[in-house]
This record gives structure tokens, sequence and C-alpha cells, in this order.
């Protein structure tokens, strides 16, 4: 009899992770609340258009795209350009660029911030903070010109002092970029920006048709994709575990939860401990006629509370003669009620900045509270603590939510593929 397996969430390392187990030969069931798969891979119709809750590309070899070939047909070849308005309210590509900095600051300030970037190799070898990382790879002078900092901290809600140094590491590694001085020298200070090699966007109609085909594919292997079920309680009971949910029941060999670890322990019937602090991300959904080139535009200035905006109408195709474009901003606590501040945020600084041919018009919102742990210092060992005792009850953790892991969801769907790869089966 195969081993039975239950896989807790339908996001990127949840749906890997059943895929992997079935072609093992598992019996695999998959748990998913919501009524569609995705996770945080979610698109909204609003207005007669599809709008993403964040800004999604995909490389040719993205490891989600690999272990479904069956999605690769239904994704849009794109031009990804990222684009950064820089604190002087300059265009920079992401996150900046020696031909942006000279442009801005002239070149004699970028010859001094050359040098400063020298010193700075020198003074962080081993950097303990954010701040100290950051300017060992870009220099006081370009961290702070550049507006990283302001992006930062605008992004995670709080001083960058105050900011997870491995958070950063794993989200920012386009800062090891400048960290190579001989690709520096190179490019030379009029040399061009560093790009980013990602290729594909979605579906146009939406995460639904792309997640959807997973799903059939998932059903052809076996997987049982319970999508719309809320689990209601997950206990050890000898060698297996038992899971229940409004309805059903069943026992299971081996559990994968991609969930946070607190809902996990909450199921296990424990308290998860202090409650720790979560970002929660507001998507505002516009139309309008944009000014600026690129698709992906960061906010680098120094206020706005605004962190970027993705233009969908660039890899789409325009609605009806207009852009039409998700805004995202992030925070610790609730967004709901700072839904209309924020828009209007939005508006007085976008107009300041000359973004847009005229105001644009907000069609909709949606807010995911909760979305990703708060990535602040001190927080780093009470979720070790949590994986500890799930992994303690035989629970096996994946996932940027199961594991607190700030990975994109290629090294989210790669990590999923090798646990999956390690569960003993019979």
């Amino acid at each position: 009899m195969p081993s039975r397996v239950a896989v807790l969430g339908g996001g990127a390392a949840g749906v890997v992770a059943a895929d992997t187990l079935a072609r093992r030969g598992a019996a695999v069931d998959l748990f998913e609340r919501n009524s569609v798969l995705g996770g945080l891979h979610r698109s909204v119709e609003c207005d007669g258009d599809v709008f993403d809750i964040g800004a999604f590309f995909f490389t040719n070899d993205h490891a989600l795209i690999e272990t479904f070939p069956v999605t690769r047909p239904l994704l849009v070849e794109v031009d990804h350009q990222a684009v950064s308005v820089t604190p002087s309210g300059s265009l920079d590509g992401y996150p900046s660029t020696p031909r942006g900095y000279v442009r801005a600051h002239g070149l004699l300030h970028s010859v001094l911030a050359f040098g400063d970037l020298l010193v700075a190799r020198a003074r962080y070898r081993h950097p303990a903070d954010v701040p100290a990382y950051a300017m060992r790879n870009m220099g006081r002078m370009v961290y702070r010109d550049s507006g990283l900092k302001n992006y930062l901290e605008r992004f995670y809600g709080a001083s960058d002092s105050e900011i997870d140094l491995d958070v950063v590491r794993m989200r920012l590694s386009v800062l090891n970029l400048y960290a190579r001085l001989g690709r520096l020298l190179r490019l030379g200070l009029l040399g061009t920006r560093p790009r980013l090699q990602l290729h594909f966007a979605r579906p146009q109609a939406g995460f639904p048709a792309f997640y959807g085909a997973m799903a059939e594919s998932l059903a052809a292997l076996g997987v049982n994709v319970r999508r719309g079920v809320t689990l209601t309680s997950m206990r050890r009971v000898g060698e297996r575990f038992e899971l229940s949910w409004e309805g059903g029941n069943a026992a299971y060999d081996h559990v994968v939860s991609t969930i946070p670890p607190p809902l996990a322990l909450k199921l296990m019937g424990e308290e998860p401990g202090p409650e720790l602090a979560h970002m929660s991300l507001l998507s505002l959904f516009y139309r309008g006629t944009l000014r600026v080139p690129g698709n992906v535009i960061y906010n680098f200035t120094r206020d706005g509370k605004w962190k970027r905006f993705t233009v969908l109408s660039r890899l789409y195709g325009p609605s009806a003669g207009k852009d039409y474009f998700t805004v995202e901003v992030t925070g610790i606590g609730a967004m709901t009620p700072r839904v209309d501040e924020l828009a209007a945020d939005f508006d007085h600084h976008s107009a300041r900045l000359g973004l847009f041919e005229s105001a644009p018009r907000r069609v909709g919102h949606a807010v995911t509270e909760r979305a990703y742990p708060a990535a602040l210092r001190g927080q780093h060992a009470a979720v070790e603590a949590q994986r500890a005792r799930l992994a303690a009850h035989g629970v096996l953790l994946v996932g940027r939510q199961g594991n607190n892991a700030y990975l994109s969801s290629h090294d989210v769907a790669l990590a999923a593929r090798a646990l999956a790869a390690s569960v003993a089966l019979r």
C-alpha cells in the first residue's frame, strides 16, 4: 500500500511537493483553503481587467515551469524593464546603475562615490546589520543617494537597522552585482545597467489559468486536490497523522506543511507562543496614461508610502487605450482601514513626480493581510523555535511561509522538490 501524504497549502511550494511525491508513488492529498491554487500568485478581475496583487515574472528555467511543462505555452513572453524613481525624481535602472548615478550626481561626485565604495569594502568586511551590508556592496554614498535605504525602510516598515540581515541577503541578491569590483570597473561609470534576465509573465487570463493547468496535471497523477477546505485539527496518532476538516478526516504517513508555523501549531492543538509581527500587502488597481518607461517602477524617493507598481498593460496590451497597473503598499499591521489614505498618498505623490499624463483612476483594490512574516531582527529565534516544535512532531516544513524563508518562487520550488524527494516512502 503506498504511503499517504498530506500537503498543506497550494502555492508554489505545495504544488511542486505534491507533484514530486506523486511521481514517486505516494498517495497525495493537497489541501488549499482558498477556491484556487497559487498562494501569493494571485490575480483579481476588476472592472473588466485582470490585475495581479504584485509583480511576478518567470525565467525560462524557472523550477515551477520545469515541474509543470504544461504551463509553458500559457505564459506570455515579455521584455522585463525595472525602473527606479530616485530621490531626485529622476529615473534609473533597478536598483541603481553607474550611468544613472553619474547623470543624477555628476562625474566628480561619482568618482568620490567609487572611492567611498573602496573604503566601505575595507571597513565592512563582516557586516552585522543591513546598513553595513548595503554599504559594503554599494558604498555609503550610493546607498544613500540611490534611495535604496528609503526603499528598504518603506518595504519592511522599519528602519534599516531593525531589518533582519538574512532576509535582505536573500531578497536583494542584486546587490551582489555591486560587490564585484571587477564587474563595476568593466561597466565603468558610463556603463549600462545590470539586466535582470526575466522573460515571462503569467497567462493573460490570470493566475487561475496558470495554476488550473497545474491542478489538472496533479489530478492526472492521482493527487486529490482539495480546494476550499479549511483544516480544523492535526494530531499525531502513533506513527501517523490524523487530519480533520469540516465533513471529513483521514490518516496520513507524512505531512508536508507550507503554511505559517503558528497556524500549523494551532492545528496541533498547541499555543504557538508570543504573537510575531506580520507584513500585510495592499494592492491598488488603477487605469491611466503613464509618462515613464518600464513595466515595473520602484519608489526609491524619500517620501510616498507605495513601494512599486507593475504596468500590466505593457505586458498584455492597453485597456480601452489606457495603461492599467497595480500599486503595492506593504506595512506591519492591518491595511484594510488605511486603503483610502494610502491611495490618496499615491495619487498625491505620483502627481508631484509627474508619472502620468493626468490623474489615474482607481478601479479597485485587494488586501492580503499577513501576507508574510515581518523581517525584523530578533524574530528569527522565535520562528526557529516554532519550526523545531513542528519538526519534533515529524511535520516537514517547506516554502516561504512554512520555513519563514524570503526566497523567490523559483528557489521555493527547488526546495520543495528536494524535500519531497527526500521523504521516506514505503
